[in-house]
């Protein structure tokens, strides 16, 4: 899980720093590193978490999981794109969506560092 938390902050990191420069290739690639760590965190701790339920409720821990990934999806979609509108309102044109996008991915690193350090009792 140290990996694929590490992996997420240093993705952050570099959105954030290189929100000025970004093009679709950037974007993507780094898309799919913060997936890798996402994948190698979030895999790890559901297994976890199922594996200390006892057998009969697994099937209902799963589920409770998938139910909390969508609602925490539909949660986080509201709040970036609140925080990107923000940003449009403070500065308008280009300028703003920059600052839009440091504000969501400032936001989200925050809340994955805070979550892991809850999860990991740092």
């Amino acid at each position: 899980m140290i990996i694929g938390f590490t992996v997420n902050v240093i993705f952050f990191i570099v959105l954030v720093m290189a929100v000025p420069k970004l093009t679709p290739i950037w974007v993507m690639v780094a898309y799919l590193f913060y997936n890798v760590g996402f994948s190698l965190t979030f895999s790890n701790a559901m297994t976890l978490g199922i594996n200390s339920l006892p057998r009969e409720v697994q099937s209902d821990g799963n589920a409770i999981f998938n139910a909390f990934q969508q609602y925490s999806g539909a949660i986080g979609t509201t709040i970036v794109s609140f925080l990107m509108n923000l940003g449009k309102n403070v500065h308008s044109g280009t300028l703003g969506m920059r600052l839009g996008s440091r504000f969501s991915l400032s936001f989200l690193m925050i809340t994955t560092c805070w979550f892991h350090c809850r999860v990991n009792r740092i």
